[in-house]
């Protein structure tokens, strides 16, 4: 009986150590590392090219910049007072910037040139102005005359600071609307536009009229009854 139990321990013993040498036998084929395919190896010493970058790099920290090794201390500029808009006066027709979009500025050099905010993200958005005074439409339009006004191209703003490229970025719109229309002109009923890249528009439908303009040119914008 003896030699009989011996024989079942040394039985199980083996049994057991099968068991174990089968289980890591399975994880070691379950966590079998792959060989790399080749096709997907890369060359760490190919020189790539640089993406196309039209913005202007953000410093890793606003106190300090490193220019080639070297650390200097950021420029802060002062807050600049920002000045009123000087009021319209009564003696003549003029643009109306307190009746105008937030973007939409005189120059510090003349209040008759619009010198629009192109910081930011107002490159992107349209802004709109009227004049100091409007056009009362009499009910005899046989005889009502033709009225008109006229504006000069002198620029284009830079716009490299856009981290894209803008197609059609430059364009200015010219006409008529009622009062009570947006400022943006052409995309809304009773409102009358035209633009530079020649296409007339009225109530968000544009249609190709004229010529495109450029820098220098001279748009004149009249409104007649017919």
């Amino acid at each position: 009986l003896q030699k009989a139990s011996d024989v079942l321990k040394s039985l199980q013993s083996l049994e057991i150590a099968a068991e174990h040498a089968s289980a890591e036998k399975q994880n070691q084929q379950q966590y079998e590392q792959l060989p790399l395919d080749e096709k997907y190896e890369e060359d760490d010493n190919e020189d790539k090219p640089l993406p196309d970058f039209h913005g202007e790099p953000v410093p890793d920290s606003d106190d300090e910049i490193i220019i080639e090794g070297v650390t200097r201390k950021r420029i802060t500029k002062k807050n600049a007072v920002q000045e009123e808009e000087p009021v319209p006066g009564d003696e003549q027709i003029e643009v109306d910037f307190y009746n105008a979009d937030l973007n939409v500025k005189a120059s510090e050099t003349c209040q008759e040139i619009i010198d629009p905010d192109n910081g930011d993200g107002f490159a992107l958005m349209w802004g709109g102005a009227r004049s100091t005074y409007g056009i009362r439409i009499s009910s005899d339009v046989v005889n009502f005359p033709a009225v008109m006004f006229q504006i000069k191209l002198l620029d284009c703003l830079p716009i490299k600071h856009l981290p894209f490229e803008e197609i059609d970025a430059h364009n200015v719109r010219v006409g008529w609307s009622t009062q009570n229309s947006t400022n943006i002109l052409g995309e809304a009923p009773h409102s009358y536009a035209y633009d530079l890249l020649a296409k007339k528009a009225t109530n968000n439908f544009f249609t190709d009229y004229g010529e495109p303009c450029q820098v220098g040119d001279v748009i004149t914008s009249c409104l007649v009854s017919f």
